[in-house]
């Protein structure tokens, strides 16, 4: 039984030392960074008012620059037609009701 004990040794070791090699490699690969995500929630703010999407006038140079150096999304649905609401549906990602925001909260 020894000598059987002794030829299997090897083949124990052989799994044991590719664990180590990849091990090491993976510790070694960086991972990618995390990527940054700027959320630009703007009221009353359409489509053609700033100024990469075509408005003739209004000067948006900051948002320009993001919207070529980075991912442009042109289509999306808000929540609800008013700021409250589809700002508590950003930030909590539930419907409007289940919130509690129904509408604009009035001044008086």
């Amino acid at each position: 039984t020894h000598a059987s004990e002794m030829s299997r040794s090897p083949l124990i070791s052989i799994p044991a030392v590719l664990s180590f090699i990849f091990t090491s490699i993976v510790a070694q690969t960086k991972l990618p960074e995390k990527p940054n995500i700027i959320i630009i929630f703007g009221d009353d703010v359409g489509y053609g008012d700033i100024n990469i999407y075509g408005h003739p006038t209004t000067s948006t140079p900051n948002i320009d620059r993001m919207a070529r150096e980075g991912l442009r999304m042109l289509q999306f649905y808000s929540t609800a037609p008013v700021c409250s609401p589809s700002r508590a549906s950003l930030l909590t990602g539930r419907l409007p009701p289940r919130t509690g925001t129904y509408a604009v909260p009035s001044s008086r």
